[in-house]
This record gives C-alpha cells, sequence and structure tokens, in this order.
C-alpha cells in the first residue's frame, strides 16, 4: 500500500465468529424429536477391529501358537459384543495385576466378591443389585462367545472388581441391555 491510499478494515462478520448473525430458528416439524446424543455412544463404541485391542502377554504365559490362536479369540469375542477398548484394557490391567500377585484361592475370591458387592452397594445404595445384573448381561454374553473370558476374570477375582462391573454396567446401559 502506498502512504496517501486511504485504508480500509472489512468489518464483514464471518459465519462462524461471534458476530455473524444468528439463523432463524427452524420452523416446528411434526416429526417425533429423537433421541439426544450425549457422546455416550460414541465413548462406548466397540473397536473397530479384534486387533484394535492391544494385550501383552500375561506374565509367566508361554507365548506360542496356542496362546495366539486363545488371545485372538477372546479379541474376536471382545469385538464382535463390541466391548470399548478402554473396558476391555481395564479388564486386562486386573488380569495382569492378579498374576503378577498369584491367582487367588477360592476363600479370596469369595471374599472378593462380598467386599466387590460391599463397595458396590456403599456407590450405589439398593441400585447396586441393578448395576450387577446389567453387568452380569455384558459378562453372560462374553462368556457364552468364549469361556476362556469368563473364566479368566472368575479365577483372576476381575468378576469381583467394583469398577470392572460398573464398567460393564455401563455398556449394558449404553446399549439398552444389548
Amino acid at each position: 500500500m502506498l502512504e496517501n491510499e486511504p485504508q480500509t478494515i472489512d468489518a464483514t462478520p464471518r459465519p462462524g465468529s461471534a458476530l455473524a448473525p444468528t439463523p432463524a430458528p427452524a420452523a416446528p416439524s411434526d416429526e417425533p424429536q429423537t433421541a439426544v446424543d450425549t457422546g455416550a455412544e460414541a465413548a462406548f463404541a466397540g473397536a473397530e477391529s479384534p486387533f484394535a485391542y492391544r494385550f501383552d502377554p500375561l506374565p509367566g504365559a508361554e507365548v506360542d501358537d496356542v496362546y495366539m490362536k486363545d488371545e485372538l479369540g477372546i479379541r474376536e469375542a471382545l469385538h464382535a459384543e463390541g466391548v470399548p477398548v478402554g473396558t476391555a484394557s481395564l479388564g486386562f490391567m486386573l488380569v495382569e495385576q492378579a498374576m503378577r500377585n498369584g491367582l487367588p484361592d477360592d476363600t479370596t475370591i469369595e471374599m472378593s466378591r462380598r467386599s466387590g458387592e460391599a463397595e458396590l452397594s456403599r456407590r450405589h445404595g439398593g441400585r447396586a443389585p441393578e448395576v450387577i445384573a446389567a453387568a452380569r448381561q455384558v459378562f453372560d454374553r462374553l462368556d457364552k462367545r468364549n469361556p476362556a473370558i469368563g473364566d479368566v476374570l472368575v479365577n483372576s477375582g476381575v468378576a469381583n472388581d467394583p469398577n470392572f462391573i460398573e464398567a460393564l454396567a455401563r455398556l449394558a446401559g449404553v446399549r439398552g441391555g444389548r
């Protein structure tokens, strides 16, 4: 620009700016109102493939063809049931901890069941049985698809962990019990 030329600033509001004119409200519709998307479906979306689940080898496990085949079967079941990667990772982390500490005996598993139920009662009051029942729906479907999942979760005590139970119950709630 030359020094003597008048300078102008374009003050036209840009679409999407705070100064842009607000569009007129939409006319009322006869269509029924749909559910509000809270983002829960996206947060609880299952993995895009069985290979999206990443699990390190379990402590003390011999990684051979049988191990790899079993792990693939677990990942396929998780994927088929639409289990979010975060929920699967929580379960795996808890199983891994249990294996590092030594698998619990029957008495310890029973004590963890009781303490897990007590903690859920503390957190949810009279709704605790509903939370457990919702988690049980997801657990039962996974166990039906691949019994190794149920065996590992029960024998490690993870099936009694209140955080894991809540994660499965939330998954059941978002999916409407599916």
